[in-house]
C-alpha cells in the first residue's frame, strides 16, 4: 500500500508539472490551459504532449523505493512523451536544493522528506 500511495502521489504532481510545463504556442496555452496528450481510455487522465520536454525529479528514495518510482516515471514518460529523469537527493535534500538552486540548475520537481526544507 505504501508503495502504491508514493507512485498515486508522484504522478498527481508529475500531472500538474507537466501542465505547468507544456508550452504549444497555441491560443489555449497562452490561456493557461494545455492541450491534452492522448491518455489510456482507463486512466482517464488528461496529460499534455510533451514529447521533447524533460523533466527532472529529485528525491531521497534509494534502493526499492527508487525502482518503484522510476516506474512511475517511465509510465509518467509513455503518457506524455516527455523524457523524465530521476535524481537522487542523498540524506541531506536541503543541501542539494539549495547548491543546485545558487547553481541555477533546480530540479523541475522535489519530493521533500522534511516540511521545514
Amino acid at each position: 500500500m505504501k508503495w502504491r500511495s508514493a507512485g498515486t502521489v508522484g504522478m498527481a504532481a508529475l500531472a500538474v508539472l507537466a501542465s505547468a510545463c507544456s508550452s504549444s504556442g497555441s491560443a489555449d496555452s497562452a490561456a493557461g490551459t494545455a492541450s491534452p496528450a492522448a491518455a489510456s481510455p482507463a486512466s482517464g487522465l488528461g496529460l499534455p504532449d510533451l514529447h521533447g520536454k524533460t523533466v527532472e525529479v529529485a528525491a531521497i528514495w534509494t534502493g526499492p523505493e527508487q525502482a518503484t518510482f522510476k516506474k512511475v516515471l517511465d509510465d509518467f514518460a509513455k503518457r506524455t512523451g516527455a523524457t523524465a529523469t530521476y535524481v537522487p537527493t542523498g540524506d541531506n535534500v536541503s543541501a542539494f536544493l539549495g547548491s543546485k538552486v545558487q547553481g541555477g540548475a533546480a530540479p523541475d520537481v522535489a519530493f521533500l522528506p522534511q516540511v521545514g526544507v
